[in-house]
């Protein structure tokens, strides 16, 4: 059949096949390791929530201000308009 002799020592060496669950475990690490990392991105994130945060908390007052200022600045221009008009019916009827 063959020409090679047949050794009864000599096996025949199979191709790993991967073990998945091993192989991925091995690939991605440890759990807790894991488990480390994603509590620290959730804090990075945490943390830029809050810096977000502290920059629209600044924002609605910078608006909440102008606002104040925009009903000041119309109150003005009504009693301006207000002191005109004054000024206009005293000039023609109290000559």
């Amino acid at each position: 059949m063959s020409d090679e002799p047949r050794n009864k020592d000599k096996t025949f060496d199979f191709p790993m096949m991967p073990i998945y669950g091993l192989d991925l475990g091995r690939e991605l690490g440890s759990l807790d390791s894991r488990l480390g990392r994603v509590e620290n991105d959730i804090q990075k994130l945490d943390a830029k929530i809050d810096n977000v945060d502290g920059r629209v908390n600044k924002c609605l007052v910078a608006i909440h201000r102008l606002d104040e200022r925009s009903r000041n600045t119309n109150f003005m221009l009504g009693g301006t308009l207000v002191a005109v008009l004054a000024g206009i019916v005293l000039q023609l009827f109290f000559k």
